[in-house]
């Protein structure tokens, strides 16, 4: 910035611009902490009923396995448990990526929501 400009944004800046940019800024980073928080506990719910119902469907295809007749059925137990856990890996990832996708949009909102930014 040159001295110009300089002098034009300080001669702006009065005491109370500062005060209301100041709390402005800590509101903001208020609603964006708990925006973060929400988000990261609802990844660890999330993340968490995902993979107790893996090791459910991993226990319940390893006892289908020792119950099988044949080399064969249980083969193919263990095919159809592969697709299932690549399937709910999948949609787990997909609902992730859409909550961070969320989360972004939110904070977008929360820093430039009135266009703007701080």
């Amino acid at each position: 910035m040159s001295s110009k400009e300089d002098y034009l944004l300080a001669s702006k800046a009065t005491p109370t611009k500062i005060e209301q940019y100041i709390a402005k800024a800590a509101q903001a980073n208020t609603k964006a902490f708990l925006l973060q928080t929400r988000f990261l506990e609802d990844l660890v719910t999330l993340n968490g009923s995902a993979f107790n119902e893996l090791a459910d469907d991993s226990v319940n295809s390893l006892q289908k396995m020792t119950e099988a007749r044949s080399f064969m059925e249980a083969f193919e137990n263990s095919l159809n448990q592969g697709a299932a856990f690549r399937e709910k890996m999948q949609t787990l990832f997909k609902d992730s990526k859409r909550a961070f996708e969320d989360l972004q949009y939110e904070l977008k909102e929360v820093y430039i929501g009135d266009g703007e930014m701080l």
